[in-house]
This record gives structure tokens, C-alpha cells and sequence, in this order.
């Protein structure tokens, strides 16, 4: 049985590369002058980083439910007090 292997062997080329700092579409001929907006960037990065985040979260409110996160609550939010 021969296979044909021409049928799907060609897919259109994308004009546009995402950049690996922002996420931001860029034509490939720009690809080297393109600058990331600051703003994307940081919520890209962020984006990335949503797993780590979730992680650190739950981590953190893990440790506020131990008695020493507890101590730490409160003798925070009395040195708020104290300070006001």
C-alpha cells in the first residue's frame, strides 16, 4: 500500500513570531529592532510566572495557620497599633 506523502506536506508560514520576553506578535523581519513594552512585558513574565505564585499563595497561607504564623499575624498588626 503506498502512502502518499504530499498531500499535507505544506502549512503556510506565520509572518508573525511571538517574542520570548513579551509574548507580543512581531514580524519576523522585525524580529531584531522590536522593544518590549514595559507594561506587557511584566504582565507576560507574570503570566509565566502564575503556577509559581499559586504555589508561594497556598505555601504562605499553609504557614499563617501554624503557630508561628499566627504569632507573626498578630504581633504584626500590633506593631501597626502601636505605630498608628
Amino acid at each position: 500500500m503506498a502512502v502518499e506523502s504530499g498531500v499535507l506536506s505544506w502549512y503556510p508560514q506565520s509572518q508573525y513570531t511571538p517574542c520570548p520576553n513579551c509574548g507580543a506578535p512581531v514580524l519576523v523581519d522585525e524580529e531584531t529592532v522590536h522593544q518590549c513594552e514595559r507594561t506587557r512585558y511584566v504582565e507576560y513574565q507574570m503570566l509565566l510566572l502564575r503556577l509559581q505564585i499559586a504555589a508561594f499563595d497556598q505555601q504562605f497561607n499553609d504557614w499563617l495557620r501554624t503557630p508561628q504564623g499566627r504569632f507573626e499575624s498578630f504581633y504584626a498588626a500590633r506593631q501597626r497599633l502601636i505605630a498608628a
